[in-house]
């Protein structure tokens, strides 16, 4: 059962939550389910919260959970 974006978010307040909360960003499993075996062997969590940090999201949503969603375009076979 997926959880629901209950609203979307805007990339300046985005970057002021990642500021303030930097030092307490988690990686859920639910997030890990969503990349391939391949990607899960290169992507450790490190590396996941370092794209969160330094790239641009393509949208950000508040999930019903009270959980930030992000979604990030990749190019390149993974």
């Amino acid at each position: 059962m997926a959880i629901k974006i209950i609203r979307w978010i805007n990339l300046e307040k985005f970057y002021d939550i990642i500021i303030n909360y930097k030092d307490y960003i988690k990686v859920s499993e639910h997030a890990l389910d969503h990349l391939s075996s391949a990607q899960r062997k290169i992507f450790k969590e490190s590396e996941l919260v370092n794209i969160l940090t330094k790239e641009r999201p393509q949208a950000i949503g508040l999930q019903e959970n009270l959980r930030y969603s992000t979604f990030f375009k990749k190019n390149g076979d993974i």
